[in-house]
């Protein structure tokens, strides 16, 4: 089973759309070729929405679309495509023209911090942000809420933190005004921080030395350019496999039989299939290595094969950590942020006037039959904490290799 990846990077330009040779965008005939297009694209586009409240939907937005600027339209029809309940159907974005913040964040248990910070606003590293413009944190989420297509709550948790300083979503929301000076209030051991930052268009961003954190980084943060990996924990005889997308059949096909051959020579006690950053690809390479715990006796045991998942196990991922349900496998993390029930075979469509792209889906995966969960929950729930993640800390890991005896 193929499911396209599509990175749910949902924003658009602040500056006005221009259609081609800069003539101005009917968003009329975008709004209507919507309407028209996705129904018939989608496998099953009325599964959640009825098509009462989509027709109203878009009925609502064509009475109200003179009055609206160009965010403000956009904003309405991400909303559309958002309240159709499908993590995979959404606005696609347009990266040349995007603007953001010079701070990366993470929602962590107790809320949103500032993981990564320009050479300007480096007190604002490892603070949590209480508002950003006129709105608090809770907010803005509230509202990211309603235009960023998310199969469940992890999956928005991701998305709502990778998104959260883009300055167009920002102003769609209603947080500021535009992107020239943005006041920020925030907290850091116990004392409040306020800052003004001016947005950063994305070759700007591209060039920042950010601060970040120093230190031990975590095994699992390693490599993140590498599709698959292992490495071997002597300490604890343990076998690490980091599957971070799944593509490239070739390469994972090569690094299974070389994880093979090393099973045979080293006394492996444990083994870790680590999903929890895999968005996932092409589900169909799994199966050799599926194979290879699966059919091993002693490894393949409740507290010594585990399967770390997480908000960022998605699509394929998820299919992946399901067909591991048919071995002992001790799970470890997070809710995954796709369901093991879910649309996917992701096509896109082209607004005509606008160019701006929606995905669709065109295909329902079902692995569970009597049942339909919005994440595959783990054995284990473990999330990292911003105390966690400033130590260099991986606390998930750590649980896994404490079940096994290890530590």
């Amino acid at each position: 089973m193929r499911i396209a990846v599509v990175f749910l990077a949902l924003t658009f330009p602040l500056s006005s759309f221009c259609g081609a040779q800069g003539a101005k965008v009917d968003w009329l005939g975008d709004l209507n070729y919507l309407a028209s297009e996705l129904p018939k694209k989608h496998v099953n586009l009325f599964a959640v929405l009825t098509e009462k409240d989509f027709n109203a939907s878009i009925d609502s937005l064509r009475k109200t679309m003179e009055k609206r600027s160009d965010i403000g339209v956009t904003v309405e029809m991400m909303r559309i495509v958002t309240s159709v309940g499908d993590g995979h159907t959404a606005m696609i974005p347009d990266t040349k023209n995007y603007r953001f913040l010079p701070l990366s964040f993470h929602w962590f248990p107790d809320g949103v911090y500032v993981v990564a910070a320009g050479p300007a606003h480096e007190s604002a590293f490892g603070a949590k942000v209480l508002r950003v413009g006129s709105m608090q944190t809770d907010e803005i989420l509230s509202g990211l809420r309603k235009i960023l297509s998310h199969d469940n709550e992890s999956q928005f948790k991701n998305m709502a933190a990778n998104l959260f300083g883009t300055v167009e979503l920002l102003v769609g929301i209603g947080a500021i005004n535009d992107g020239n000076e943005i006041e920020l209030e925030l907290i850091k051991n116990d004392k409040p921080i306020t800052m003004k930052c001016r947005s950063h268009g994305v070759d700007e961003i591209s060039r920042i030395q950010w601060t970040k954190r120093t230190g031990a980084t975590p095994m699992f943060q390693q490599k993140g350019q590498l599709d698959h990996w292992n490495d071997w924990l002597v300490d604890s005889r343990t076998l690490y496999f980091k599957y971070n997308r799944c593509q490239n059949r070739e390469a994972f096909d090569k690094l299974v039989a070389g994880t093979a051959g090393f099973m045979q020579k080293n006394d492996v006690q444990n083994f870790v299939l680590d999903l929890r950053d895999n968005p996932g690809g092409d589900s169909s390479i799994f199966p050799p290595l599926l194979k290879l715990v699966k059919g091993n006796k002693n490894l393949n045991q409740k507290n010594r094969l585990f399967v770390i998942i997480g908000r960022r196990t998605f699509s394929s991922a998820v299919l992946n950590a399901m067909e591991m349900k048919q071995t002992n496998a001790t799970f470890v993390g997070e809710p995954t942020g796709g369901r093991p029930n879910h649309f996917g075979e992701v096509k896109t469509m082209t607004l005509p006037s606008s160019k701006l792209q929606v995905s669709f889906s065109t295909k329902y995966f079902r692995t569970i039959k009597d049942a339909d969960p919005d994440s595959l929950v783990p054995d284990v729930m473990i999330e990292m904490t911003v105390d966690d993640w400033l130590a260099g800390r991986d606390p998930v890991l750590e649980k896994a290799l404490e079940l096994s005896g290890s530590r």
